[in-house]
């Protein structure tokens, strides 16, 4: 399975992939597995920096592997960002 780009996408293919993500685990049946880790552009990229946002992302990536979720996550990831996406909002 390929690996996904560890560059940050743009905040609004990082929110819709969360929100896929966290359907997702509402969906399943095993109640054990934690929400997925808020994008940071959700919760705070003005207080946050580039190498924190960069963190959560990669945050986002293993947890989606850890938990089963790698097929949706590729499925929907965009094409990677020509800028630094997590240097531009911070």
């Amino acid at each position: 399975m390929p690996v996904p780009s560890p560059q940050v996408p743009l905040p609004a293919d990082w929110a819709r992939i969360h929100e896929l993500l966290s359907w997702e685990q509402v969906h399943v049946a095993d109640r054990a597995i934690p929400k997925p880790p808020v994008p940071l552009i959700l919760a705070g990229a003005a207080f946050s920096s580039a190498a924190e946002i960069r963190a959560r992302w990669s945050a986002l990536l293993e947890w989606a592997h850890t938990h089963g979720f790698d097929e949706v996550l590729l499925a929907n990831l965009p094409p990677v960002p020509e800028q630094d996406v997590a240097s531009a909002i911070a």
